[in-house]
């Protein structure tokens, strides 16, 4: 999943993401008879908190790749 994600065709078009989710939710909602504007309210109440922390965790697994590949590096002074 990852070397997808390294493509140029992900970083161009998984900005879609979550768009997608918030109509995907706003339609969900709507099926159980919320009104339009209604629904699309509570899914971006729903969705964004979610794209927040998996934001957060993707900058800390990030940082963490980042120090332990720092760590294995050989040191300059020997």
């Amino acid at each position: 999943m990852r070397a997808f994600l390294n493509t140029r065709f992900a970083h161009r078009w998984l900005w879609l993401c979550p768009a997608l989710s918030v109509v995907l939710v706003a339609v969900v909602l709507m099926m159980f008879g919320f009104t339009p504007w209604g629904a699309l309210l509570a899914a971006l109440l729903l969705v964004c908190p979610a794209m927040i922390l998996w934001g957060v965790v993707e900058v800390l697994r990030d940082e963490r790749r980042h120090r332990k590949a720092g760590a294995n590096k050989p040191s300059a002074r020997a």
